[in-house]
This record gives C-alpha cells, structure tokens and sequence, in this order.
C-alpha cells in the first residue's frame, strides 16, 4: 500500500483524502465506562434518553445517562456526516476499536451514503472493554491478532483498517492493558500503520510520556504515533516535549467544553485550543499538530443540540483565520498532515 490509505471501501490515493477529520466515532459503545449510582436519584437520571430536556445533566457528566454513551444508528451518522461533506471534508477516521462498538459493515454503508472516504480501526480500548479472548494470550499472539485484521480483514469482512487504535489505558494501567500497548507497538511495526493512544489529564496529571516509554521499548514508530486529547488540558511546555520525541500532539476534542462536576475537571474552551495550537506551531512544530472532535457522546450530535462533526470545519477555522492562521497553516493541519499520518510505505 505504498502512499496510499486504507478505507472501509478499499485503497484511495493520499492526494485524493482532502480535509480530514484525523479521530472520530461514528457507531459507538461506552458503557464499560459506566458504573450504575447508588444515589436512587442518580440511578432513576442514569436511565432516562437524552433530549433537549435534560442535556443539561451530561454538560455537567457527560456519563450521568447511559444513552449518552452509545451511538449505533447508521442513517443518523450519514445525516450527521454530510455536514461533513457540505463543509468541504472528504474524509473521516473512525478510531472506534473492538469491544466499544465497532461495527466496520455498518461503517461501509455510511461510506457509500455520504461518500466520504472513511477509515476505521483495529485495537482494543480499556480493560473493561477487552474481549474474552485476549485474556491469557501472550504480547506476540495479540499483535499477530492485530496483523491478520490489517492483512486479512476484519471478522471475515475483508475490510482492513487504516489505523491501530485508540488503544485506552486505566489509571494504573493494568497488566492487559499493557500486553496490548507492546503488542499494538509489535503491529504497527509490522505493518506501518498509524497508532493512536488514548491519553487524558488523569488525576491533574499527564501520563503521554509513560505512554510512549512503553512503545518505545517495543521499538514503536514514534513518528506515526498519534497522542489524543492533548488539549484535554493545555500545557505547551508538555506538548513540545511530546512533540520533540516525534509523536504526534492531537488537538481533537474541539467543541468539548462541558464539565465534569464529579470529577472537580473543566474542559478548555475553543478558544483556549487555537491559542495551544499556535503556540505549539511557532515553537517550529507544526509538522506535529493534529485536530479533529473525537465526536463519542450523542451529545455531540447535532441531532441532540451539539455542534455536529462538522464542528470543526463550520465553526472553528474562522477562529483560526481571526488569530492569523492564514489557508496554508489550515492546509497543513487538516490535509497535509493527515496525509503524511495516514500514507503507509512498505
């Protein structure tokens, strides 16, 4: 696949992927995140559907309703995705990975609905996501699981992935979790594909250099390693240190600026993000810098009053344009990179 990019409908050529949206979840399941209140309240809240009328509870705990976390309705994606399309976007990664709802068939019909070029993923999230079937396999046998997806396809599918992830960590991270970051460093090795780790301001604390200590001991290629959520909480001097070891530092939570009372944590506002941005490319990294939603509440959705996945492209490079980032800083961030991230040579 020498320069060119897998999708959920076959090879396309790099120069044909466009403005890309890098990390996105069209079908999505997270309700191995969700833990079931003891507070009879919060128990009857956790229950409801969300609507308008109660929105305001998952912008305060985006966890708070167990319908916010799930995502798996085909004609709402392709709805959602072709404000993607009117806005100029031409392709989409889906890092949705086993075990939190990937669904990479329905992934090629919202391909031939929108006809957006769609990526999708192979990996596995958080612990509690993990398949049965990983547990007592050695680091070897889960990376040759990872290589017979992107060589043979997906559960007999014959739909191959374009990137290996996200792959999810707890904190601490777990001894599967573990075996998945070597044997996903293994993969991508073997097969030069992207790799995308999840990575949050856990306890007011990074953990992305750990991270890439790990991959880098199972001689990962750094430079295809995307860091996501690093605007998650803005700290420049952290992101030129990711940066300076070769990762990629992913800006991809842009219109998640909710609040997580429970968890004492307040998302960055927009605003915040553009400025991280341009600091990060004056400090001479903007070969680095990726942006994207990462989209994964139904919140999100324009249909239950978010921005949408266009979020980005409507609603974000005007910011951009106001804070002197003229089209060729655009280029390079929504096409350019991404090209270079998703093209694979061997």
């Amino acid at each position: 696949m020498s320069g060119k990019i897998m999708t959920v409908l076959g090879e396309v050529e790099s120069d044909d992927l466009g403005l890309t949206l890098v990390h996105e979840h069209l079908l999505l399941d997270l309700t191995s995140y969700f833990k079931t209140p003891e507070d009879p309240e919060k128990s009857r809240i956790a229950k409801q559907k969300l609507e308008l009328s109660n929105l305001g509870i998952v912008l305060r705990d985006p966890f708070a309703i167990v319908d916010n976390l799930v995502m798996d309705d085909v004609d709402t994606a392709a709805r959602e995705l072709s404000e993607v399309k009117r806005a100029g976007g031409r392709t989409v990664v889906d890092v949705t990975c086993s075990g939190i709802g990937r669904d990479v068939e329905a992934l090629r019909r919202i391909a031939s609905k929108t006809g957006l070029n769609i990526v999708t993923a192979s990996g596995y999230y958080i612990a509690a996501s993990h398949p049965a079937k990983i547990r007592g396999k050695s680091v070897e046998e889960i990376a040759d699981l990872f290589i017979d997806e992107v060589e043979n396809g997906i559960d007999g599918t014959g739909i191959r992935p374009g990137v290996i992830g996200e792959i999810g960590a707890s904190q601490p991270i777990t001894e599967d979790e573990l075996k998945v970051f070597r044997a996903v460093a293994r993969a991508q090795r073997a097969t030069g594909l992207p790799l995308y780790v999840h990575v949050y301001f856990h306890d007011h604390k990074w953990h992305a250099m750990e991270y890439l200590d790990i991959l880098e001991a199972e001689n990962a290629i750094l430079e295809k390693v995307v860091m996501c959520h690093m605007d998650g909480h803005l700290d420049i001097d952290y992101h030129r240190a990711v940066a300076k070891r070769g990762a990629y530092v992913a800006f991809d939570t842009f219109g998640k600026e909710y609040t997580r009372t429970n968890k004492n944590y307040e998302m960055p506002k927009d605003s915040t993000r553009v400025r991280g941005v341009l600091e990060l490319a004056e400090a001479g990294y903007v070969d680095r810098i990726l942006l994207s939603n990462d989209t994964c509440f139904k919140m999100n959705l324009r249909s239950y009053g978010g921005w949408g996945y266009d979020h980005l492209l409507t609603n974000i490079i005007p910011i951009f344009h106001n804070q002197g980032a003229g089209p060729d800083m655009m280029q390079k961030l929504l096409v350019e990179n991404p090209k270079t991230l998703l093209s694979v040579d061997r």
